[in-house]
């Protein structure tokens, strides 16, 4: 019997468990960072600099 093999599911699940919690937690930790950047030392941050 030959062993386990992944199938088109590992790349579902891992997109799901993997990939959505880690993107959340960047763009919550570029919100932190934007808040601290702008609110506290009051400086340009990101893309918004080349619209202003």
């Amino acid at each position: 019997m030959p062993p386990p093999r992944p199938t088109r599911w590992v790349l579902v699940y891992l997109l799901l468990y993997v990939g959505l919690p880690l993107i959340g937690l960047l763009a919550l930790l570029d919100l932190l960072l934007y808040a601290l950047v702008t609110g506290v030392l009051g400086r340009c941050y990101g893309l918004a600099c080349l619209w202003s």
